[in-house]
C-alpha cells in the first residue's frame, strides 16, 4: 500500500519571490561558523587564530543585528545550521574537500524564482556540500509547496571554468541573477568573461530550461550581478557602471554609486600582515573572495519599495535614494571586506508579497 503523504503538504507556498523590491515577508539570513572553530588547529599561527576568532565573533554579533532589523519589519528569518568541521578534510568522489565553506552567503547557491527554490553548483570544491546546511529549511518550503530543483551534481575535478565548460560541466552562481518580475538579468558566464564570469554556458542554459515562465536579459560583464546593478523599485535602479546596463534598463532612473573601493584602515592594516598572507589568503582564499572589485553601496536588500537595507556608506547615494522615495537603513557589517560579501550575498529572500508582473510593457 502507498503512504498517503497528503497531510504532509499545503496549497498554501511559502516560497513566491518574483522581484527584488516587493515587500519582503520571509528571508534566509547566513551564519558563519563557531567562533572557536580554529582554536585546535596545529596549521594555523596564534595570529590568524585569533583574528578569525574575532571576525567571526564579530561576523554573529552583526547578524543578529540584522535579524533584528528584518524581525521589526516583522519579516520571518531563518538560518542554516552549520553542519561541517572546517578542520576536518571530507572525500566526496574524485576529490577532496579542505577548509569547507560557512553558510554564510547563501544567496551564490540557493535562489528562490517564483515558487521554485533552485539549488546551484559552483566549481569551488568547498561549498559542494553547503546547501545541506539549509536543508530542513528547505525541506519544510518543499511541504508547503515549493518546487524543489537542483543542479545535476559536477565532477568537480578540474581546475578552470574553461575546462569544466570542455567537460560540459554544468555551473553557475544562483548570485548571477536578479529577478524583475517576469525578467531576469543574468551576468555572463567564464566563457563570455574569463576574468569575472562565475559559471558555464551550459550551467546558464540549465537555468533557462528550469525558469521558462522568465525572459532573460544579458548584462555584459561577468561576477555576481547583485554587486553591479541593484533594481529598487518600477523605473528605480542603481548601479556604479551604467555602461553595463541592458536595453530593457536604460530607460530606468539610475542612481549612480561611486566606483572604486575604499577599504576601512582596520582591514587594510590587516592585509598587510605576513600572518594574513600565509595563513588566511593561503589556506582560505575560497572564503574571502576578491574584494578589490566590490563595490557594497550596491549590494543592497529591498524590504519593499520604499525602504533599503545597506552596508556602503555613500552619503550621495543615500540623498538619491531618499530624493527617490526610497529610505536607506543603514546596517554596519563589520567584515563585509574581509568575507566580500554585502546584505544581499549573506540573504536569500523566500518570499515577497505580490505577483508576477511585466514591468516593461
Amino acid at each position: 500500500m502507498v503512504n498517503d503523504y497528503s497531510k504532509f503538504f499545503s496549497d498554501n507556498p511559502l516560497v513566491s519571490s518574483y522581484t527584488e523590491f516587493q515587500p519582503l515577508e520571509e528571508v534566509i539570513v547566513g551564519t558563519p561558523y563557531d567562533p572557536n572553530t580554529f582554536d585546535s588547529s596545529d596549521k594555523f599561527s596564534q595570529e590568524a587564530k585569533d583574528l578569525l576568532k574575532r571576525v567571526l565573533t564579530e561576523t554573529a554579533e552583526d547578524l543578529e543585528v540584522l535579524v533584528d532589523i528584518l524581525k521589526k519589519e516583522n519579516i520571518v528569518v531563518q538560518r542554516p545550521k552549520p553542519l561541517h568541521n572546517p578542520l576536518q578534510k571530507y572525500t566526496v568522489g574524485e576529490f577532496e574537500i579542505e577548509y569547507i565553506n560557512q553558510p554564510l552567503q547563501p544567496r551564490d547557491l540557493i535562489g528562490f524564482f517564483g515558487n521554485k527554490i533552485i539549488e546551484a553548483y559552483t566549481k569551488d570544491t568547498s561549498r559542494y556540500l553547503e546547501t545541506l546546511c539549509s536543508r530542513d529549511i528547505l525541506k519544510e518550503y518543499y511541504m508547503r509547496g515549493a518546487k524543489w530543483i537542483s543542479m545535476p551534481q559536477p565532477q568537480l575535478n578540474q581546475k578552470t571554468y574553461e575546462d569544466y565548460y570542455r567537460n560540459g560541466e554544468v555551473l553557475f552562481h544562483s548570485a548571477n541573477l536578479i529577478k524583475c518580475g517576469k525578467d531576469i538579468f543574468y551576468s555572463q558566464s567564464n566563457q563570455k568573461d574569463p576574468q569575472k564570469g562565475k559559471g558555464t554556458e551550459q550551467g546558464l542554459e540549465w537555468y533557462k530550461q528550469q525558469l521558462p515562465e522568465f525572459t532573460f536579459n544579458e548584462v555584459p560583464v561577468g561576477g555576481h550581478v547583485d554587486g553591479k546593478i541593484a533594481l529598487l523599485k518600477p523605473g528605480l535602479l542603481m548601479t556604479w557602471k551604467p555602461e553595463w546596463l541592458p536595453e530593457k534598463l536604460k530607460s530606468w532612473d539610475c542612481i549612480v554609486a561611486q566606483s572604486g573601493t575604499k577599504f576601512p584602515e582596520d582591514f587594510k592594516t590587516t592585509r598587510k600582515q605576513r600572518f594574513y598572507k600565509d595563513y588566511i589568503e593561503r589556506w582560505l582564499s575560497h572564503w574571502i573572495g576578491y574584494v578589490d572589485e566590490t563595490v557594497f553601496d550596491v549590494n543592497v536588500l529591498s524590504i519593499s519599495e520604499d525602504k533599503v537595507i545597506c552596508t556602503g556608506t555613500d552619503k550621495e547615494v543615500f540623498a538619491q535614494l531618499e530624493k527617490h522615495g526610497v529610505t536607506p537603513i543603514y546596517w554596519k557589517f563589520r567584515h563585509q571586506y574581509f568575507w566580500d560579501g554585502g546584505v544581499h550575498c549573506l540573504t536569500s529572500d523566500v518570499r515577497r508579497k505580490g505577483k508576477q508582473e511585466d514591468y516593461f510593457k
